[in-house]
């Protein structure tokens, strides 16, 4: 298995798999923020989705 740091260094070089491995680790929190009173909003998990991965080829590696 592939350490964190390696997974996100793979996908913000392009490598989709590593891209799609962080983003099914982070698709519980991003669905149970995409509750809205009570309901299930697609609008707004879309756009946490959307956020996340933008954020995921922006996000600095120290």
């Amino acid at each position: 298995m592939s350490s964190y740091i390696d997974l996100l260094k793979a996908a913000q070089s392009g490598d989709t798999a590593a891209a799609t491995v962080l983003y099914e680790q982070y698709q519980p929190l991003i669905k149970k923020l995409s509750w809205h009173d009570g309901i299930f909003d697609m609008d707004l998990y879309q756009t946490l989705s959307v956020a996340f991965l933008v954020a995921l080829s922006k996000f600095e590696i120290r």
